[in-house]
């Protein structure tokens, strides 16, 4: 949306024409819907020192949201087969180490009894 110096609307443009920014409660800044779904944005337009008007812009995050929770998602995935892989290599170099151990102690075994 784009406002003049006394606040009269010049244009507006709402993909979604039931969202009506005002009717949100916004929190912080920039502002937040109390939903967190869509941010707001405003700017002074000046050209030199002359205040022309004000711009506010507005978006939606459900996209973003669903791109994060996409990624979480991919992370734990990776997160898990990089544990299993972990564990698997961890089995294997250990096996390596102790099968080596086993035979040889089986070994000594032999010599103490005399076979």
């Amino acid at each position: 949306m784009a406002y003049d110096r006394s606040n009269e609307l010049l244009k507006e443009w709402r993909p979604n024409p039931r969202l009506d920014p005002a009717a949100m409660n916004w929190v912080s800044s920039p502002l937040f819907s109390s939903d967190r779904q869509a941010v707001h944005l405003m700017q002074p337009v000046m050209l030199g020192d002359k205040r022309l008007g004000k711009l506010n812009l507005g978006f939606s995050l459900q996209e973003l949201q669903l791109k994060i929770k996409k990624t979480q998602r991919t992370m734990a995935l990776v997160s898990l087969v990089v544990f299993i892989a972990g564990i698997l290599i961890i089995f294997g170099i250990s096996t390596l180490i102790t099968t080596p151990l086993h035979h040889l102690s089986e070994t000594v075994e032999q010599i103490s009894r005399g076979t």
